[in-house]
């Protein structure tokens, strides 16, 4: 995990050039929105024409979009978890509660009802993002919880260009807080360290049809007494190994179950005095397995263990992508820990088309 020295360093980069780069993305997201909205009308008129100027009143695009909407939630089918083995009886037994357990999900979290939402982001601005977790508030036993992400409050990598923004180094959302949640959340004593939400909105504003620069401060004023928070997350390459299990060229059944047992101890000992966040994952030693994926001290307890044990191990040496999660505001890190689902972000992304000249979704 990076220091909060480094950590603010890198974050602080990543959201220049994010910001740098989806500015004109986030620019043409508002005109979007206005557009469909019906809040914007376009004139246009040359030297050759003749009589009264005409205006054409962006207003009727909004039906055309809700019927291509409409579609999408027909066409829309939940995943089914069906076992692979369709006649072994604990697969099938534990596909049958997966499902379960994805349904009430799904309604729990009103997720339906918010991927409509998504979806009619995507079709207006070329994304939309939304963002899911677990949380304690409402259920002592944890419930999935999940938003969708406004559109100029989401930042992401400027150089992805995969759908889904699947190829993403990094991902940022702004997330905006009363003053009485960030006392109960943070406590009182650390109110002075946040930033105001919307005080970007003081930023001069360019009028293509001429005229002065004008100020725009109602934006101020609609989030005064609200609080930033940055939710970011990125990942990095870390190393493990991978190696045959040496345990299979043991052929005493007493002493491959030792050599099996102790295996097992060492991992479980290695996770309980490691970092207090880490999480468990696909690369998780597995005594058991016929291929084992380590960290560089799981290597190093292996390499001494079969020495002891006389049995021959090799390993390569691998890298793998490593989740990490962080609460930022203003130069304070308010908290720092690797993400509990290492197979991705937390905020999922659906994209519609990609200008590559522009380098903007629409």
């Amino acid at each position: 995990m990076l220091s909060d020295k480094s950590l603010l360093a890198q974050f602080k980069k990543h959201k220049q050039r994010d910001e740098a780069d989806l500015r004109a993305q986030h620019a043409e997201s508002r005109e979007s929105h206005e557009f469909v909205a019906g809040d914007s009308m376009y004139y246009q008129a040359n030297v050759t024409d003749k009589g009264q100027r005409k205006a054409v009143v962006f207003n009727k695009i909004s039906p055309y979009i809700n019927a291509v909407l409409g579609t999408m939630i027909q066409m829309r089918r939940k995943p089914d978890y069906t076992a692979r083995l369709e006649d072994n009886e604990v697969q099938v037994e534990y596909s049958r509660l997966t499902n379960n357990f994805s349904d009430y999900a799904r309604e729990a979290a009103r997720l339906d009802f918010l991927e409509t939402l998504q979806d009619r982001e995507m079709l207006i601005c070329g994304y939309g993002a939304i963002d899911s977790n677990i949380g304690y508030d409402r259920n002592p036993e944890g419930e999935v919880i999940a938003e969708v992400v406004r559109f100029d409050d989401i930042f992401w990598d400027g150089q992805a260009k995969e759908p889904n923004l699947l190829d993403a180094r990094w991902i940022r959302r702004k997330k905006a807080y009363t003053r009485e949640e960030i006392v109960a959340r943070w406590g009182e004593d650390k109110l002075d360290k946040f930033e105001a939400y919307g005080e970007q909105s003081n930023a001069l504003q360019y009028n293509p049809d001429g005229g002065e620069y004008t100020a725009t401060a109602w934006d101020e004023d609609r989030n005064q007494g609200l609080y930033l928070v940055h939710y970011y997350q990125w990942w990095e390459l870390v190393p493990y190994f991978r190696a045959e299990n040496p345990a299979k060229e043991i052929e005493d059944p007493t002493l491959r179950e030792q050599f099996i047992q102790v295996m097992m101890s060492m991992s479980e000992m290695r996770y309980e005095v490691s970092d207090a966040d880490d999480r468990e994952d696909m690369f998780k030693l597995d005594p058991n397995a016929d291929m084992l994926a380590m960290t560089p001290e799981q290597h190093q307890d292996m390499v001494k263990l079969c020495q002891e044990f006389g049995v021959e191990f090799k390993a390569v040496r691998q890298n793998k992508r490593c989740y990490y999660t962080a609460l930022i505001t203003g130069s304070t890190v308010l908290d720092k820990f690797k993400s509990i689902n290492q197979e991705g972000f937390t905020i999922k992304f659906k994209t519609a088309a990609y200008d590559p000249v522009r380098r903007m979704w629409y």
